[in-house]
C-alpha cells in the first residue's frame, strides 16, 4: 500500500478503515473544490473544513470568517448547531444564511467561511471589542475612537481629520465601517 501523507499519519489513526475514510474525505473535498473552481461561475458557497475532535470533548471550537459581524473563533457546547455559531458571531448577512443548514450540528475544529461582504459597522455604536477587531486598530486607538464620539462621527473620513488614524490605516478599514447620524436605523 502507498505511504500515506504525513498529515494523515499525524492524526494518529489506529485503524486502516479510519485512515482510508480520512483519505477518501480529503480527496472528495479536493475534487469538489476543483470541480467548483472549473465551473467559473459566481455561486455563493460555504466552505467547511473539519478536523477530528479529541475524545471527551465537551465544547467545540469553530473558526468563523467572511460575512459575519464578529469573525473569529467561538467555543460552544458540544451539540451546538450552525445557528448557534452564527448567533455567537453576531449573525450573517440575511442573503447568505439561506445557503446554510442552520440545524446541522457543528464539530470541533470546523472552519466556516460565510461568503459575501461583511455588514458595515457604525463607528458611532461599535464596542471597544468590535473596533479592536478592525485591521490595525489596537486597544489605545479603539479607546480614542470611543472617546471622540462625544461629538458623533458624520463620516468615516473624520477618523483622519480628527487625527485618530493615519491615512494608510484609515484606507485599510474604510470599506468596513460607516458613520450613521445618531438615532437613525441602519
Amino acid at each position: 500500500m502507498a505511504r500515506l501523507p504525513s498529515f494523515v499519519q499525524r492524526l494518529h489513526l489506529r485503524t486502516r478503515v479510519s485512515r482510508n475514510a480520512v483519505l477518501l474525505g480529503a480527496l472528495a473535498a479536493v475534487g469538489l473544490g476543483i470541480a467548483l473552481a472549473r465551473q467559473g461561475n459566481e455561486h455563493t458557497t460555504v466552505t467547511l473544513e473539519r478536523a477530528d475532535p479529541p475524545a471527551g470533548v465537551v465544547t467545540v471550537d469553530v473558526v468563523v470568517s467572511g460575512a459575519v459581524l464578529h469573525p473569529g473563533t467561538v467555543s460552544l457546547p458540544t451539540g451546538s448547531t450552525m445557528a448557534d455559531v452564527l448567533a455567537a458571531v453576531g449573525g450573517a448577512n440575511v442573503g447568505h444564511i439561506a445557503t446554510l443548514n442552520l440545524t446541522r450540528r457543528v464539530e470541533d475544529g470546523e472552519r466556516l467561511t460565510v461568503p459575501g461582504t461583511a455588514p458595515l459597522r457604525d463607528l458611532n455604536t461599535m464596542s471597544l471589542r468590535e473596533l479592536e477587531a478592525l485591521p490595525g486598530i489596537g486597544p489605545s486607538t479603539a479607546a480614542a475612537i470611543v472617546g471622540a464620539r462625544v461629538q458623533p462621527f458624520r463620516s468615516t473620513d473624520e477618523l483622519v481629520t480628527r487625527h485618530l488614524l493615519p491615512l494608510a490605516r484609515y484606507r485599510a478599514i474604510r470599506d468596513l465601517v460607516t458613520a450613521r447620524p445618531v438615532g437613525t436605523a441602519p
